[in-house]
């Protein structure tokens, strides 16, 4: 599908569409008026206190858009005990509603209400998760699927879903906003780093280490875009400042990321004689790793091109010392080359789609 037709399908509000709704941060109603303009909601339209506006927020992110009045109650009003101040609660709110919006698009089937679909009342969250879903139809890091992931983000980062609500329907709907909020930065940062724009790729993987607990996987594709840039010394400073930020406020990184990092800067082990060579050491499982052409954008000083792996020319010096012909390394050898495997995956997840976790060679070299 060709961008023009991807934003006029996913990116504009349809025609059809009489209001837009954002609640995402505080609750927005924008009316389209007869100028084909939006006009914001004013809050005196509600009428008095918080009732209908949490009211049509609850509806608005049931699903379907589709809610029974006891659920209503249950939800925004679960400590009052008298029923029919509960059901009046929602009687009103419901009507106060239809003020607004009109009794046409809030209508009530037997014992529930239900609001209008996407077509006439757009929904902010409702376009994030078709926005997301469309930009992993056109693969993720496409042209195509970093013009939607864009516009999700803008919806996505206005703020907190449903802002001033309670209670434990809240909960459920806030951390799937908050999982879609990371996939988005996930694979806008593939799609920048996939077309050149590393730093903008940076600055997404910086916004998923700076919310707490740090996204430790966020963290090591960062360092790894900087590994890339051939700038070590700036992931270290990258690792560190995560690392202390996140232990000042509670959240220790784990053992297992803090090992990795500290045996990836480690000199590699040194191979066995040649009489150690030949001792019988049971054989390991062969993979073979074919040669991927780098992108035009990241070929240069900093990268060692080989017929093995593309790598940072230090690591790569440390592979060609590992795999001499025919060599049979010890156990400590044999970990590092797992741990060499690990950072390929960090390392070229944007240029194949699998890398075994065993030892990685070429060649069909016997280890």
């Amino acid at each position: 599908m060709q961008s023009e037709q991807l934003l006029q399908k996913y990116l504009k509000i349809p025609s059809s569409c009489c209001f837009r709704i954002f609640v995402h941060d505080p609750l927005e109603v924008w009316k389209r008026e007869a100028s084909d303009t939006w006009k914001l909601v004013d809050k005196d339209a509600w009428g008095k206190g918080r009732p209908a506006r949490s009211v049509f927020k609850r509806l608005l992110v049931a699903p379907g858009r589709r809610l029974s009045r006891c659920a209503v109650q249950d939800d925004l009003w679960p400590d009052i005990e008298n029923f029919e101040l509960a059901d009046k609660n929602v009687y009103n709110a419901i009507n106060q509603i239809r003020r607004v919006t009109g009794k046409a698009l809030v209508k009530t089937v037997e014992t529930s209400y239900e609001v209008a679909d996407q077509s006439l009342i757009w929904v902010d969250r409702d376009a994030c998760e078709t926005l997301l879903k469309e930009a992993e139809n056109q693969g993720c890091t496409s042209k195509e699927a970093l013009l939607l992931l864009e516009q999700a983000l803008t919806y996505l980062e206005r703020g907190e879903l449903l802002e001033g609500e309670s209670g434990t329907w809240v909960y459920g709907l806030r951390k799937k906003s908050e999982d879609m909020l990371k996939q988005c930065r996930f694979w806008l940062a593939q799609a920048y780093q996939g077309q050149g724009k590393l730093w903008q790729a940076g600055e997404q993987y910086r916004a998923l280490c700076v919310t707490m607990p740090p996204n430790e996987e966020a963290l090591q594709h960062w360092m790894t875009l900087y590994h890339l840039q051939g700038k070590s010394q700036e992931a270290m400073e990258c690792y560190q400042d995560v690392k202390d930020c996140a232990e000042k406020q509670g959240f220790p990184l784990s053992d297992t990321l803090e090992q990795m990092v500290s045996l990836k800067h480690q000199p590699a082990p040194a191979l066995l004689s040649a009489a150690q060579m030949n001792e019988s050491i049971p054989p390991l499982p062969i993979h073979t790793f074919q040669e991927i052409a780098l992108p035009k954008h990241i070929a240069g000083k900093h990268f060692s091109l080989s017929p093995r792996i593309f790598l940072d020319s230090g690591l790569l010096d440390r592979l060609d010392r590992a795999f001499a012909p025919h060599a049979r390394v010890d156990l400590p050898t044999l970990d590092y080359l797992r741990l060499v495997a690990f950072e390929l995956k960090n390392q070229l997840w944007f240029l194949c789609s699998y890398i075994p976790d065993q030892v990685v060679i070429a060649n069909d070299r016997d280890v």
